[in-house]
Protein backbone atom coordinates (compact mmCIF):
# COMPACT_ATOMS: atom_id res chain seq x y z
CA UNK A 1 0.00 0.00 0.00
CA UNK A 2 1.52 3.42 -1.06
CA UNK A 3 1.20 6.17 1.81
CA UNK A 4 1.76 9.81 1.29
CA UNK A 5 3.56 12.15 3.57
CA UNK A 6 2.13 15.63 3.18
CA UNK A 7 3.73 18.74 4.43
CA UNK A 8 2.79 20.31 7.23
CA UNK A 9 1.03 24.06 7.15
CA UNK A 10 -0.08 23.52 3.70
CA UNK A 11 -4.01 24.77 2.26
CA UNK A 12 -6.59 22.47 1.79
CA UNK A 13 -6.00 23.16 -1.50
CA UNK A 14 -2.59 22.32 -1.71
CA UNK A 15 -3.08 18.70 0.57
CA UNK A 16 -5.44 18.22 -2.83
CA UNK A 17 -3.22 18.66 -5.50
CA UNK A 18 -0.17 16.86 -4.01
CA UNK A 19 -2.47 13.84 -3.42
CA UNK A 20 -4.34 14.11 -7.24
CA UNK A 21 -0.86 14.42 -8.40
CA UNK A 22 1.12 11.51 -6.58
CA UNK A 23 -2.39 8.93 -7.12
CA UNK A 24 -3.00 10.23 -10.71
CA UNK A 25 -3.41 6.82 -12.50
CA UNK A 26 -5.55 5.37 -9.45
CA UNK A 27 -7.46 8.63 -8.98
CA UNK A 28 -8.72 8.25 -12.94
CA UNK A 29 -8.90 4.59 -12.95
CA UNK A 30 -11.57 4.67 -10.14
CA UNK A 31 -12.98 8.38 -11.42
CA UNK A 32 -14.00 6.40 -14.83
CA UNK A 33 -15.27 2.88 -13.04
CA UNK A 34 -17.71 5.54 -10.67
CA UNK A 35 -18.71 7.28 -13.58
CA UNK A 36 -19.40 4.15 -15.71
CA UNK A 37 -21.35 2.70 -13.01
CA UNK A 38 -23.10 5.96 -12.27
CA UNK A 39 -23.96 5.68 -15.67
CA UNK A 40 -25.26 1.87 -16.14
CA UNK A 41 -26.64 1.55 -12.49
CA UNK A 42 -28.07 5.02 -12.21
CA UNK A 43 -31.21 7.17 -13.73
CA UNK A 44 -29.13 9.77 -14.98
CA UNK A 45 -28.45 7.64 -18.33
CA UNK A 46 -25.25 9.26 -19.73
CA UNK A 47 -21.76 10.67 -18.77
CA UNK A 48 -22.79 14.07 -19.36
CA UNK A 49 -25.50 14.23 -17.13
CA UNK A 50 -23.63 12.61 -14.25
CA UNK A 51 -21.34 14.97 -14.41
CA UNK A 52 -23.15 17.97 -14.48
CA UNK A 53 -25.49 16.59 -11.60
CA UNK A 54 -22.11 15.80 -9.90
CA UNK A 55 -21.33 19.82 -10.79
CA UNK A 56 -24.11 20.95 -9.44
CA UNK A 57 -23.19 19.58 -6.14
CA UNK A 58 -19.76 21.71 -5.79
CA UNK A 59 -21.58 24.72 -4.11
CA UNK A 60 -23.72 21.95 -1.75
CA UNK A 61 -20.36 20.90 -0.25
CA UNK A 62 -18.43 24.10 -0.32
CA UNK A 63 -21.77 25.25 1.80
CA UNK A 64 -21.45 22.17 4.17
CA UNK A 65 -17.53 21.87 4.57
CA UNK A 66 -15.17 24.59 3.16
CA UNK A 67 -12.03 22.71 4.21
CA UNK A 68 -13.33 19.78 2.27
CA UNK A 69 -14.52 21.27 -0.71
CA UNK A 70 -11.07 22.85 -1.35
CA UNK A 71 -9.45 19.41 -1.11
CA UNK A 72 -11.42 17.65 -3.74
CA UNK A 73 -10.95 20.95 -5.99
CA UNK A 74 -6.96 20.49 -4.81
CA UNK A 75 -7.49 16.45 -5.97
CA UNK A 76 -9.21 17.38 -9.18
CA UNK A 77 -6.35 19.89 -10.44
CA UNK A 78 -3.61 17.72 -9.26
CA UNK A 79 -4.01 15.05 -12.24
CA UNK A 80 -5.55 17.28 -14.89
CA UNK A 81 -8.02 16.55 -15.96
CA UNK A 82 -11.11 14.30 -14.52
CA UNK A 83 -13.02 16.39 -17.33
CA UNK A 84 -11.30 13.88 -19.69
CA UNK A 85 -12.26 10.86 -17.75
Amino acid sequence: MRTLRLPAGVSARERGRIHGEAFREPIHAIARIRTELAVAQGKLGTEARVLAVAEAHLPVLAAFDRALSEELLGIESGPRSFRSV
